[in-house]
């Protein structure tokens, strides 16, 4: 009986815990999530304008290659994340691999967020071209974008899937220039 009566007393904090309202999930929360996201988003744009326009346009002209290319790009960082997470249990000194490990995660979210701007900017722009505003600047588009993003990515069930999309989409578009697909950029007067 005792021991029951020490688990349960040790259980009870935990329930107690898991009621509480998680942090960020108040309007505050979503706020500050769509303003740091369309800062990031806005920032990327702005400070690397032409690998997010070749970005752009290789989401809307090799749209399959750039998500495939991305999946696999993305594919191939878990792959050797988890490996080296496994050789980290087996190394006894694993300071070393561990910082490899937090390098590439470093390098993944750097090309994610670079990508991000380009992504939020097409969706912006798709999403106002519904709405009869197919000439739109892309500091709107990005903002647009991102709202959308921020309510779809919340959808039970598949919103998760979706934005993996757009991580792919983003991954796969900052890219492509590395795999030879030059494009060319508009030029001021257009």
């Amino acid at each position: 009986m005792r021991r029951l009566l020490t688990a349960w007393l040790a259980v009870l904090p935990t329930l107690a815990l898991a009621q509480e309202e998680p942090v960020g999930t108040g309007i505050a929360g979503v706020l500050l999530i769509y303003l740091a996201l369309s800062g990031v988003g806005l920032v990327a744009i702005s400070l690397f304008s032409n690998l997010s326009r070749q970005c752009l346009q290789g989401i809307t002209r090799a749209h399959r290659t750039v998500v495939i290319r991305g999946a696999l790009i993305t594919l191939g960082f878990a792959l050797v994340i988890a490996l080296l997470g496994l050789l980290s249990e087996r190394v006894g000194n694993n300071q070393a691999v561990n910082l490899v490990i937090a390098l590439l995660l470093l390098g993944f979210v750097l090309l994610v967020l670079l990508g991000f701007g380009a992504v939020m900017w097409n969706l912006g722009t798709l999403v106002l071209s519904v709405f009869a505003r197919p000439e739109v600047a892309p500091g709107w588009a990005v903002l647009v974008g991102t709202a959308l993003f921020i309510a779809v990515v919340w959808i039970p069930l598949f919103g998760w899937a979706l934005g993996l999309y757009w991580v792919f989409q983003a991954v796969g578009g900052i890219l492509s220039p590395m795999f030879g697909e030059t494009m060319e950029l508009p030029t001021a007067s257009e």
